[in-house]
């Protein structure tokens, strides 16, 4: 993975660099705090202990909330694998991503589902937001979904998800 190309690409200022002046408001921003709490994934609490800015700060992980006991649970998925017209034999892969982000990868998920065309494989792909008339033919793409309990018909639906994210 090209990091540093990704860097490049971040929004920033062309005119001036102003990252001294957003360093020196999260310094101040920090200075008060003893304890800062953050959700998300175990590593993004260990990237954030390797920060000058939390050094001697008492860092406390939580999970991101997700509703495992009422939305993202078992679904049948009997009609909406027939809205999509997915064969019966067919498997299900799944991404769920933005697709006009480079660092999603979804090029390489597009290109997977390309070169298994001739298989009883369907490929999902839930954020597709390109051309939907330029995608294999064994491919669905299915724009944001807001719908909660409708994306846990998604994953449930599937029989693979696949994370294909770069950065």
């Amino acid at each position: 993975c090209d990091y540093k190309r990704f860097k490049k690409e971040y929004p920033r200022n062309l005119l001036r660099n102003g990252a001294p002046k957003t360093v020196k408001l999260k310094e101040k921003a920090y200075a008060d705090y003893k304890s800062l709490v953050f959700t998300g994934p175990k590593w993004v609490l260990e990237r954030a202990a390797e920060s000058y800015l939390l050094k001697g700060k008492r860092l406390a992980e939580i999970d991101e909330f997700i509703d495992t006991d009422n939305v993202f649970v078992p679904r049948k998925t009997d009609k909406l694998r027939e809205l999509l017209g997915i064969p019966d034999n067919n498997k299900v892969i799944l991404n769920v991503a933005p697709s006009n982000d480079p660092r999603k990868g979804v090029a390489f998920y597009m290109k997977v589902a390309e070169l298994c065309k001739k298989e009883d494989i369907t490929f999902i792909h839930v954020g597709y937001q390109g051309d939907a008339d330029n995608v294999p033919e064994n491919f669905i793409p299915i724009s944001f979904v807001k719908d909660q309990v409708l994306l846990a018909e998604y994953y449930s639906l599937a029989d693979l998800f696949v994370c294909t994210s770069l950065a």
